[in-house]
């Protein structure tokens, strides 16, 4: 019995050779470093923004239905809102 959903693996008759960086064009490796650097860009915006993002999020009262009166952290926030700013990172 097999559980692979898509059949069996062909592999390849025959392997191609590794190429060595001087013999790649000039213009295809600017090119591989450029959408290396853009996608790099993209990436760390949405890891590191966030963390900008938050005291704005706090600062506007987002979530601030959470939070009972008298409970909270001293930056102003609550458990419950803390989760909630967690989740929304998480896109969960």
């Amino acid at each position: 019995m097999s559980f692979n959903p898509v059949g069996t693996l062909a592999l390849p008759a025959a392997r191609e050779e590794p190429v060595g960086a001087y013999e790649v064009s000039k213009a295809r490796r600017i090119l591989q470093v450029g959408a290396a650097v853009i996608y790099c860009l993209f990436a760390a915006g949405i890891v590191f923004g966030y963390a900008a993002l938050k005291p704005v999020l706090v600062q506007e009262g987002v979530y601030r239905n959470y939070c009972a009166a008298g409970k909270g952290f001293p930056e102003g926030t609550c458990y419950e809102q803390e989760i909630r700013y967690a989740a929304g990172r998480t896109h969960e």
